[in-house]
């Protein structure tokens, strides 16, 4: 009843193990389906796969567990408030084992292990749960839950057993729902139950002889039944016979235990009843009374099912607990710079802006007001700021990250006509960088610059005559490089009498350098611009914009051991009139590894002349509405 474990070994990231009651088999832990990112019919398609490679002999024991957890051990972003609030973690172990006591005497007798561990090789394939990505790998033994009781260990009690430390209730699948299920329903429910509990399914293939001997005497049974109960109860048997005979469709016996392991006996009562009522739309649900004993031997691995329902392989897909609304992915290494955020199951998961699994790492945060937005990006800069490789240069109309920025020792620039900006993107002409890369940055920070009234674009010719100019003013390395100095130089450049408005007169401190901006060790500078709106000069605005996205692309050139990172929090006036600037920059972070972080209320701010480079080239899309149609916003993405 409770057999030991004679012999065990880790071989191709499984465990295979041999006990004293003749069973021998194969475990693995495995990582979830995340119903988030996977379709339904996918999974199913994929599980039936592995159903049908599984042989007659063998048993498949899949055990789900949920549990909280109250600590983490990483440093991620969060990660004292999620310690405080606690999180759960699901884990699922696979157990596929054959039952035969010859098996011992042959091992006892100088059975070859080698021939022992290849026994199961041919009686199930992996292969179809590998490709959708599930991630096996090899338990350790004592992860595995062999039976570490004897009996006289284990007070009977009507509807649990009493462990001494603990009471333990199970609570059996005794029919299933009349209603069409899938794997969703399951997914769903099962995140309602309350934590801890384990849930173990168990399944056998029914050899087809059988299986056909089985329905036809069910079959018959139904038909000379009367009532439209038996009638129905007919049809569905022969239907069963059907698939079976004619399609190819397999029965098996299976078994769906919850296992409830709880200090006091009335809550693991309270908690039972609960759980019924929550798994009510997928079938019929019992507290085990006299037979709690039994039951709770058959979930323990190797040993057999007790009272076993029957179910066609398709049918059986919707009970496997492999699906869930959570992190499916195991990640075993969190970084500092990760916010621990939880999911709909409580698991947690990670958003890691800078994760090598994102072709680049620019990120787009959408949604309405009051959605939620402004909490994450105070987050996300948060979470990059405990890497201390990174560099952020944030922006926003509003002046909400004033606090923030003091909070975390950052610099704070106001921008106003009556000071100077602090920035000067031509000092950048003696960087190291090369003289192409200079003039690209430049030529497209003055192209802001002349912009007319209502326009949000240069003709190709005039962008041409620009990059002509600069190219031509950066070659000759002039020794004070300037706005300034760049028009006294300049005669041939297209609309010169805008340029030189920058110079003189209300926007003479645009674009100089202050006192303060000299700071190269400071990792977080925000500019303010809600003192130019407030005063309504918009021109004056698009032009710091420039210069501050010009600063940060010479700093991407310049600061090659630094991720740089640029938040641009709703700022829809500037990408319409800096589009192509802002699309520059988001290309330019995806060529030099940076992160360009664009919020906005609405999807169709980032869109200009049904150009859509700026969400293009951003691969991450926090969204927490749309606006608009579903159809346009589907486009848009």
């Amino acid at each position: 009843m409770f057999p030991k474990i004679v012999e065990s070994v880790e071989k191709d990231n499984n465990l295979n193990w041999f006990l004293d009651n003749g069973s021998r088999g194969v475990s693995f832990n495995s990582s979830l389906f995340d119903s988030e990112l996977l379709d339904s019919s996918s999974i199913e398609s994929t599980l039936n796969s592995f159903l049908s490679s599984l042989s007659y002999d063998v048993t498949c024991r899949l055990i789900f567990s949920s549990i909280y957890c109250g600590s983490t051990n990483s440093k991620f972003s969060r990660h004292k408030s999620i310690n405080e609030i606690s999180r759960s973690e699901n884990l699922v172990q696979f157990h596929i084992f054959k039952q035969n006591s010859s098996f011992l005497e042959l091992f006892k007798n100088g059975f070859k292990k080698a021939k022992f561990y290849n026994e199961l090789n041919g009686c199930y394939d992996l292969t179809p749960l590998r490709s959708m990505g599930v991630n096996l790998t090899a338990p350790k033994i004592h992860e595995i839950p062999f039976p570490q009781f004897f009996s006289q260990h284990i007070k009977k009690e009507f509807g649990y057993l009493n462990f001494g430390t603990s009471f333990e209730g199970f609570i059996r699948l005794n029919k299933v729902s009349v209603n069409e299920t899938d794997l969703s329903y399951l997914a769903r429910l099962k995140d309602l139950i309350p934590k801890p509990f384990k849930i173990v399914f168990s399944c056998r293939k029914i050899k087809r002889e059988l299986s056909e001997t089985h329905l036809k005497r069910k079959s018959k049974i139904n038909e000379v039944g009367e009532g439209r109960v038996a009638a129905r109860r007919y049809h569905e048997t022969e239907k069963i016979l059907e698939d079976i005979s004619l399609n190819g469709d397999e029965l098996f016996e299976f078994e769906f235990v919850i296992c409830l392991s709880r200090y006091d006996a009335t809550d693991l009562i309270k908690d039972a009843e609960s759980a019924i009522h929550i798994l009510k739309p997928i079938g019929d649900f019992e507290l085990e009374t006299y037979g709690a004993f039994p039951t709770y031997v058959s979930t323990l691995v190797g040993n057999p099912m007790h009272v076993s329902l029957k179910e066609t392989q398709s049918g059986l897909t919707s009970y496997l607990p492999i699906v869930t609304s959570g992190e499916a992915r195991k990640n075993p290494e969190v970084k500092e710079r990760s916010i621990g955020i939880h999911r709909s199951d409580d698991s947690l998961s990670y958003i890691d802006v800078f994760d090598d699994k994102y072709d680049n790492f620019s990120v787009i945060i959408s949604g309405k007001s009051g959605s939620g937005k402004s909490v994450l990006t105070n987050l996300v800069t948060d979470a990059l700021y405990n890497d201390s490789n990174i560099e952020i240069i944030k922006v926003d109309v509003g002046g909400s990250h004033s606090k923030e920025t003091q909070l975390l020792g950052g610099t704070e620039y106001k921008l106003n006509l009556n000071e100077p900006s602090g920035i000067n993107p031509f000092s950048y002409i003696n960087s190291t960088a090369s003289n192409e890369e200079i003039t690209n940055i430049l030529a497209s920070f003055v192209s802001v610059l002349i912009l007319e009234e209502g326009e949000s674009f240069l003709s190709k010719e005039t962008r041409a005559l620009i990059e002509e100019a600069v190219s031509i003013y950066v070659q000759s390395r002039p020794s004070n490089p300037s706005l300034f100095d760049f028009c006294k130089k300049t005669s041939s450049f297209p609309r010169l009498n805008l340029l030189k408005r920058w110079t003189t007169g209300v926007y003479s401190n645009a674009f100089k350098e202050s006192d303060n901006s000299s700071n190269s060790n400071n990792r977080l500078t925000y500019y303010n611009f809600s003192e130019i709106f407030q005063a309504n000069d918009p021109d004056f605005g698009q032009g710091g914009m420039a210069a501050v996205m010009a600063k940060f692309n010479f700093d991407m050139l310049t600061k090659r051991d630094k991720k740089l990172v640029f938040i641009a929090d709703e700022t829809p006036f500037f990408i319409r009139k800096c589009f192509n600037f802002f699309k520059f920059s988001t290309a330019n972070v995806r060529k030099f590894g940076g992160s360009f972080i664009t919020v906005t209320q609405r999807m169709s701010d980032l869109v200009v002349n049904d150009d859509t480079g700026i969400i293009d080239n951003s691969n991450t899309r926090m969204i927490f509405s749309i606006d608009g149609s579903e159809e346009k916003f589907q486009k848009i993405l």
